[in-house]
């Protein structure tokens, strides 16, 4: 686990370099992914994705960044592997938590942000 975090901090340095388009907006996200770091690896694909929340939420963040680990087999599906939350917009400013708990798989739902979001990583 250790390894893998450490190598993904290698091959993903540096935000401030970061190529984020947008992808998909909701009523309360919009979520882009930073395209010049799309990583493919075994048959899973590896991705930033910065979340801009509309509204600040109860923790008072406006964004997150997110080091994403997706299966594009059919039914995809997508986990957190490493996260940050800021205070401010687009990723900017300190940042307010961290986590590095690969969370538990999620299946897309069809027309969701989730599903959008891992189609877009697949095909790059």
């Amino acid at each position: 686990m250790i390894k893998l975090l450490l190598l993904f901090t290698l091959l993903f340095s540096s935000a401030s370099y970061a190529k984020w388009t947008k992808v998909v907006a909701t009523d309360s996200n919009t979520f882009y992914i930073d395209v010049g770091k799309v990583k493919k690896k075994d048959g899973y694909v590896y991705y930033w994705e910065l979340s801009d929340y509309l509204k600040l939420d109860k923790w008072k963040r406006m964004s997150s960044k997110s080091l994403m680990e997706g299966d594009c087999n059919i039914p995809r599906k997508a986990r957190e592997i490493y996260v940050n939350y800021y205070s401010q917009p687009m990723g900017i400013g300190l940042a307010s938590m961290s986590s590095s708990e690969k969370q538990d798989w999620h299946h897309s739902v069809p027309n969701s942000a989730l599903e959008r979001m891992l189609n877009f990583a697949c095909i790059m």
